[in-house]
């Protein structure tokens, strides 16, 4: 959910313009522009070497771009240092300092920044209890779980109220349970506190979890901006498709006449150019049926197999052989599964209504593996 007015008026608005860093010839950003709203949890999500990373250090003041602009509420910062920007940085390895207290550790950026000894502790108290830690300030790192860590780094990052948080991995380093309940907690805080959050993953469930909008990067390049539900239900490229979430891709040509293998599954927009197509559909949108099933007005059919079967508690998954040889994958929830066991002949279904049709992008598997 954006934050309300009065949240978003103690973050900072961010905008990147046509930023670029090379490391000779190797570019890795590439004509990178974002708008970031003032008091937004935007993410940046992408592989590893996809660029993310590097925007996040030049937001950060770490690096110098070759070329383009970054400003915050309108003020050109890009020969401001880092710690003159009035940003937090919450880093995956915590980088706390061994040797202090937990509540030393919190105060150290208010000491840098010459507060008064008799604020600090009120200040230092404050961000403990913001993160749920109010006990534990004299503790040292070492005493505490990776979980409690972390919090104190986001404490530590967040105890003299900057307008903008950065973080990068943060979680990369926790087991999935513990993960999982920090995400809920990091959406808590921004939600408390209005700060513009800018977070760097890998993980596309945790940018789901998280983000008012998700960036999506590839090569150094942003493909595509949106909320979580609009890059899930209709993304506006394959990769974007296959790299946020599961999905079954049914290949084929899309020609004019309504003649290629997508086109027959779905009508082909007018604005797509005949040539290699991907018609993408999510594994929760697809059904089996029995193999003599035939589909209603406004469902697609195919014949299929079922090769696998995956049990998941909530829900199973499906794996299905296509005539063409190609594999599709089902999500079926717990309380409405088929019939369906390994080997069965069936009738795969999804309404025509719940698929995108994309240009087709031979190199996206390499680039995801």
């Amino acid at each position: 959910m954006p934050p309300s007015n009065d949240l978003a008026a103690r973050g900072a608005g961010i905008e990147l313009t046509d930023l670029t860093k090379r490391y000779g010839d190797f570019v890795a950003v590439d004509d990178v522009s974002l708008s970031i709203k003032a008091g937004e949890f935007i993410t940046l999500l992408g592989p590893s070497g996809s660029g993310k990373t590097t925007t996040l250090n030049i937001i950060a003041g770490f690096l110098q771009p070759t070329s383009g602009q970054l400003t915050v509420d309108g003020s050109m910062i890009a020969a401001t240092p880092p710690h003159q920007r009035d940003m937090g940085m919450v880093f995956q390895h915590y980088a706390l300092f061994p040797h202090m207290t937990v509540a030393e550790n919190i105060a150290f950026p208010l000491k840098q920044r010459k507060i008064p000894q008799s604020r600090r502790a009120e200040l230092v108290q404050a961000a403990l209890a913001t993160v749920h830690l109010g006990e534990y300030g004299h503790r040292y790192p070492r005493e505490l779980s990776g979980g409690q860590q972390q919090r104190v780094a986001v404490a530590r990052a967040i105890v003299y109220s900057p307008r903008v948080l950065l973080m990068d991995e943060p979680l990369g380093a926790l087991d999935k349970k513990l993960r999982d309940w920090l995400q809920l907690e990091i959406k808590r805080i921004h939600g408390e506190l209005g700060t513009t959050f800018v977070y760097v993953t890998h993980d596309q469930d945790e940018a789901l979890v998280l983000s008012d909008r998700i960036a999506v990067f590839n090569k150094g390049r942003i493909e595509q901006v949106g909320a979580p539900d609009e890059l899930y239900e209709r993304p506006a490229t394959l990769f974007v498709a296959r790299f946020l979430g599961e999905s079954t891709i049914l290949r084929g040509e899309i020609t004019p006449d309504g003649i290629g293998v997508c086109a027959r599954l779905l009508n082909a927009p007018d604005a797509l150019p005949g040539g290699p197509g991907a018609l993408v559909v999510r594994p929760e949108r697809l059904a089996v049926r029995p193999a003599d099933h035939l589909p209603d007005v406004g469902w697609n059919a195919l014949p299929a197999t079922v090769i696998g079967e995956i049990y998941l508690g909530s829900s199973r998954k499906l794996e299905l052989k296509l005539p063409d040889g190609s594999s599709a994958l089902v999500r079926e929830q717990a309380g409405n599964l088929s019939d369906a066991r390994r080997g069965d002949a069936v009738t795969m279904t999804w309404r025509v209504t719940d698929s995108v049709l994309l240009l087709d992008e031979p190199d996206v598997e390499a680039v995801l593996t």
